[in-house]
């Protein structure tokens, strides 16, 4: 079944609906979405989800009404547990709705506000906390657009890319650089690394998705534990050298990085689970207990 609500009419159906031709999200990705951990019936990081959302809908030129959205995601909420699904992914999408003249936009926005729900799978989440995790070093690259920068948009072509270079399970995440070369983020979370200077994520000004759960470990979790991080751009280099490393994101929480590379490159690097990375994701599931 797919459950999904389409500006807060609740649908269960065994095949997904489409969207109208003329949806400006279908036409040119111009829209946005979050894809917000859903557990025991509960979003523990829906306000940083939608305060992101708000941001970055004004810059798209999308006003969005938030007492309507919050509406239509507890509706939304509530049909699901009348279903007996807690657990799993709520994916909020906002688009641009219909209309306006080839790409320019229509006087008036009349936002389309879209929930999904999809299964998550916890254990394997859980593994990778423990266990850590291989990224595949993608050779494709994020090109740098300021503008654009940081904002999670519709958009998504430059992940497409870089995600169908590799296959195999035995990567649950790719590597993503610059144009310049610079560390980014990987296709589907941050990342931080412990270098001989101390911990440092890269800066998002010029490319890259701003994530949830990475603002929640720069301002609360590092902070709880004392152990100091900065924001700065960051090299393949350093990163190869760097003594730890973690990904993260708000569904799968901190995820120790043990191995960057590809078996056909020659250049694979490999690193311990850090203490250090041990205490981080201690101090977050403190906070949250989805992540234990």
């Amino acid at each position: 079944m797919f459950y999904h609500s389409i500006n807060g009419q609740f649908l269960a159906v065994s095949k997904d609906v489409a969207i109208g031709p003329a949806d400006r999200g279908l036409s040119y990705g111009h829209g946005l979405f979050e894809s917000i951990g859903y557990q025991g019936g509960q979003l523990p990081l829906k306000q940083r989800h939608l305060q992101r959302l708000y941001t970055d809908s004004a810059a798209l030129g999308i006003e969005l009404e938030p007492p309507l959205i919050n509406d239509y995601l507890h509706d939304f909420q509530s049909e699901l547990a009348t279903a007996g699904i807690i657990d799993g992914v709520i994916k909020l999408l906002i688009t641009a709705g219909s209309g306006g003249r080839g790409y320019q936009s229509p006087a008036s926005i009349s936002p389309l506000i879209i929930c999904q729900y999809a299964e998550f799978d916890t254990q394997q989440a859980r593994q990778q906390r423990q266990q850590g995790s291989k990224l595949w070093r993608c050779s494709y690259r994020l090109p740098i657009n300021p503008p654009l920068a940081g904002i999670k948009h519709l958009n998504r072509l430059d992940q497409v890319m870089a995600r169908s270079e590799w296959s195999s399970d035995e990567y649950s995440d790719g590597l993503m650089l610059a144009a310049d070369g610079t560390v980014v983020e990987t296709t589907s979370a941050n990342i931080f690394a412990l270098t001989d200077s101390g911990w440092v994520t890269p800066c998002l000004d010029n490319a890259g998705v701003a994530g949830v759960m990475r603002a929640v470990v720069i301002e609360d979790i590092f902070p709880a534990t004392a152990i100091a991080v900065s924001v700065e751009p960051l090299s393949l280099s350093q990163l190869e050298q760097a003594n730890e490393i973690f990904i993260c994101n708000s569904l799968r929480g901190i995820i120790p990085v043990t191995q960057i590379g590809e078996p056909d490159s020659g250049a694979m690097v490999s690193k311990l689970i850090g203490k250090q990375t041990k205490i981080l994701q201690s101090a977050l599931a403190q906070q949250y207990s989805c992540y234990l």
